[in-house]
């Protein structure tokens, strides 16, 4: 087990400040030094950023100055120091503490505004700094550590901004990175891979203390991390503090639940949804990338699990109605649909798609995963996290931005306010292998539904934050925080017990405390932890609509409006010193009365940085650089439903106004539009919403005339610019799904449901453990130019076994596989051993694409370990013989 910490400075950018008169941003005041020191306790930490900056100019500077937070994290101290006199930071209500700030400075004093921004950004308008002056500001926060897959990271990322420091001014120390590390059980291994490191510890011992070696500021183009392991991972673990003159004690509960058996046997209870960006730009490499990293995506998934695909862009489109258990019959079905993925849903409404899903909650007792890969931008960014944030507590997403012009910070965003994961997939990249990666991280068992009880307290009598936690993965943890009075506990031992759903089996976990054995720690308002923590998982739970006050969807509970939940927010934040939305930090420094020069804005260059906000523009089709484009040039249309305006030759007096394939995304809405004819038969080339959204060539008599260039619906799409609602906060929200349709019929265009040349049916939710290989599920079309492992992944079933064309592949023929039978042939015995050829096969011979087939592998190996029980026979046996077999080819 380990525990992580992640702490870094970022670079601080021009602020400017609605007081000074001149906006001078020519130069920058450098970074002398900095140290960063954390002090870690099991799964908590607080962490201490010291940077100091001189202004060597002969002007009197007006200095703003900005800091990253990590995710889970909180400031709880802001300290400025000029000439060695400190001037420590109050916490206020937001307008006091900048009406004291604006005091300040028209009596000519020094003033220090500190606030958080919306997007989380801990920001500090310094104010004046005379020349030869230098000022040594201390930031404390405060953060959950991150625990999974048994990997702890402190990281302080490579310095990108090292040019604008004064080397010949700056120490090769001028950076510092040190932890005090006190843990409950003991340190087993302490390690970093980036850099040296010294270490106190004693063998056995629950205490340490690193100090990352190498790491001046000549030496900070590489990431500085640290890893902590400790024994018994999973056992829970209690931390208790009293702040001085409190009657009240503040305790971490922290649990740790092993679900090592359930991940063995791939019961994955999940509900997986990709959402695909269809839009133009997405055209060529990236959408072909995409649909070969769906393919792997698709035969990678539990039989456990339920899963959807929905394609959006102007409109979007479903594959099912709701999410579908995962089969043969649904999996073929969602193959079929990545083959004919193409770009053609025009511009980028992202939040339509995130309201669909989010309006549905998951299958009880399952965990919810969105996987969202886009390369554009959209212009109502925070409406899109805030439809997130509200089902944070049961879907996790994970965001790929893909190219150059995606917005980075909307991906990265969308991923942090869910607990998700953003990756950025550069043109040319393995997109397979990165999303793979984030793939094998999701596919694991979950605790749903989560809730905490604490015997012998009441509801009243004790505080406990967070009230709707997220569900919990095999390797996790949950960390609950819990204020309340000794003195009115009913017995000497509290039962803290956890309880929840894996899949439908109902979990439960209990922490036992015996109060008369709790160690308290006394703290103050400089050494406290969790104190901090617990006001900032309840003004997290308020802010996020997570809090007692809210339901589990973030509606408020009946009675309550969000006055109260503001004033609730400003009342815990004042009483714990957590900064949020509705307070600020503001310090004064009184300079007896002198009159100081009226100051120049400047902007602060830090040493440490996580990774460059880059501002970017898509001016591809899709991209938001088509808001540019007059809308006169439109006339009176209807919004374009799949971003593209009509050709000047379209028949609109056929339809009075235009008809709904230039609309609202070909959805026939006859109230807009008059009196339209009926939709013509399925199978026919008519305005289907399919048609639409897939795109396909054009029917023999299609009027190409008539449009000039042919509409979106009939394929590639025109090269006309979108018009400005396109990319506005109202964009179309037309939504189609795709189950009544099988496949593509003729050139393109579809043809009506049919039973599929399989054994199961569309409605059967069970899935066979075995079948003949005769009678296997239609053998799958894969591009032999493919490589040998993609072509493999390509050819499994819904339940882990594999289709006879896998021998072809593998050059091994039906007589080998006869010849090399572990026990006495039959047809199951056949194909349970072609299931154990193909993993030995891809274990031996395609080491370097491990990433695109573990997930197959461990499919298929429950798939053989559940057929060898009913064969009674042994899986070793199987595996012996594969690896023989295989090895002398």
């Amino acid at each position: 087990m380990c525990f992580c910490m992640t702490g870094w400075v970022t670079q601080t950018g021009f602020v400017p400040n609605p007081f000074n008169r001149t906006n001078n941003m020519n130069r920058s005041v450098p970074l002398q030094s900095a140290e960063i020191h954390a002090i870690i306790r099991d799964l908590s930490a607080k962490v201490r950023i010291t940077q100091k900056f001189v202004n060597s100019g002969l002007t009197t500077l007006e200095l703003s100055y900005n800091f990253e937070l990590p995710k889970r994290a909180a400031v709880c101290s802001f300290v400025a120091e000029i000439d060695g006199k400190k001037i420590k930071s109050v916490l206020k209500e937001k307008e006091q503490a900048r009406n004291d700030y604006e005091d300040a400075l028209a009596s000519g004093h020094g003033a220090y505004l500190s606030e958080k921004k919306e997007d989380g950004t801990f920001t500090s308008s310094i104010g004046s700094l005379p020349p030869g002056k230098e000022v040594l500001l201390t930031l404390e926060y405060v953060t959950e550590l991150h625990y999974s897959e048994n990997a702890v990271l402190f990281q302080v990322l490579k310095n990108e901004k090292a040019k604008d420091l004064e080397s010949g001014k700056s120490s090769d120390n001028m950076l510092k990175i040190t932890a005090d590390i006190q843990m409950s059980r003991p340190i087993e291994e302490i390690k970093s891979l980036s850099h040296s490191i010294s270490t106190v510890h004693k063998s056995g011992s629950n205490e340490a203390k690193v100090i990352f070696n190498d790491v001046s500021h000549k030496a900070t183009s590489k990431s500085a991390e640290l890893s902590i392991f400790v024994s018994e991972a999973y056992k829970p673990t209690v931390n208790v503090e009293r702040l001085e003159g409190k009657e009240e004690i503040t305790a971490s509960l922290s649990f740790h639940p092993d679900l090592k058996r359930e991940e063995s046997l791939d019961e994955v209870n999940t509900e997986f949804i990709f959402l695909v960006d269809c839009s133009g730009s997405m055209s060529g490499s990236p959408m072909n990338a995409v649909k070969e990293t769906l393919h792997t995506f698709l035969r990678s998934l539990p039989e456990s699990c339920y899963f959807n695909i929905i394609d959006f862009g102007s409109t979007f489109v479903s594959l099912f109605p709701s999410s579908a258990k995962y089969s043969d019959n649904s999996l073929q079905k969602a193959i079929e649909n990545t083959n004919r993925k193409s770009a053609n849903l025009g511009g980028t409404n992202l939040l339509s798609p995130l309201q669909n899903i989010f309006s549905r909650h998951p299958t009880q007792g399952y965990s919810r995963q969105v996987f969202l890969l886009t390369d554009g931008q959209v212009s109502n960014n925070t409406q899109c996290i805030n439809e997130i944030a509200k089902s944070a507590h049961d879907t996790r997403v994970f965001t790929f931005g893909i190219g150059n012009d995606v917005d980075v910070s909307l991906v990265r965003d969308l991923a942090k306010e869910s607990n998700g994961e953003c990756e950025l997939l550069p043109i040319g990249s393995n997109f397979e292998e990165i999303v793979m990666r984030q793939l094998i991280r999701a596919m694991k068992p979950a605790i749903s539904n989560l809730r905490i009880q604490v015997d012998g307290l009441t509801e009243d009598q004790a505080q406990i934050t967070p009230f709707h936690p997220p569900p919990i993965y095999s390797g996790d943890r949950v960390l609950f925080y819990m204020q309340f009075d000794p003195k009115l506990a009913k017995d000497e031992k509290l039962n803290a017990i956890l309880s929840g759903f894996i899949g439908t089996k109902p979990f439960s976990q209990t922490l036992s405390v015996e109060l008369s054995d709790l160690v308290v720690k006394k703290a103050n308002k400089e050494t406290a932890l969790l104190t901090y923590l617990f006001g900032y998982s309840a003004i997290n739970d308020l802010e996020k609509k997570r809090s007692y006050l809210h339901k589990a969807d973030g509606t408020l509970n009946v009675g309550v409006n969000q006055s109260q939940v503001t004033k609730k927010t400003l009342e815990t934040s004042l009483k714990t010193g957590i900064l949020c939305k509705e307070t600020a930090f503001v310090a004064i420094e009184e300079r007896d009365g002198q009159l100081i020069d009226v100051p120049e804005t400047q902007q602060i260059s830090s040493s440490t940085k996580v990774n460059e906000d880059v501002v970017l523009r898509n001016y591809g089709r899709g991209g938001r650089a088509f808001q540019q484009q007059p809308q006169q040039q439109y006339g009176s249309l209807p919004p374009p439903g799949f971003g593209r305006p009509p050709p000047p030759s379209a028949p609109q007096n056929a339809y009075g106004s235009l008809p709904p394939m230039y609309g609202t995304g070909g959805a026939f809405q006859q109230q807009q539009y008059g009196s339209l004819p009926p939709p013509p038969p399925p199978g026919s080339y008519g305005i289907l919403p399919d048609l639409l959204s897939l795109g396909g060539p054009p029917p023999p008599n299609a009027p190409q005339d008539a449009y000039g260039s042919l509409p979106p619906m009939y394929g590639a799409l025109p090269s006309a610019p979108l018009p400005p609602s396109r990319v506005s906060a109202r964009q179309s929200s037309v939504h189609t799904d795709m189950s009544s349709f099988s496949s593509l019929g003729g050139k393109g265009g579809y043809s009506p449901s049919s039973s599929p040349s399989s054994s199961f049916s569309f409605n059967n939710a069970s899935i066979p453990t075995h079948s003949s290989p005769s009678h296997a599920t239609t053998e799958a079309k894969v591009n032999p130019n493919l490589p040998i492992a993609s072509q493999l992944v390509q050819n499994q079933n819904a339940n882990g076994s594999f289709k006879d064309a896998a021998l072809a592949v593998m050059k091994i023929t039906r007589d080998q596989l006869k010849n090399n039978l572990p026990i006495t042939g039959s047809e199951q015995v056949e194909l349970v051993f072609l299931a154990a050829l193909v993993c030995a096969y891809l274990e031996l011979k395609c080491q370097k694409e491990q990433t695109s087939w573990t997930l197959v592998v461990k499919k298929a190996k429950n798939w053989i370990r559940k057929e060898t029980e009913r064969l009674n026979s042994s899986v070793e046996l199987f595996e012996t013989a594969a690896t023989k077999l295989v090895s002398s080819l």
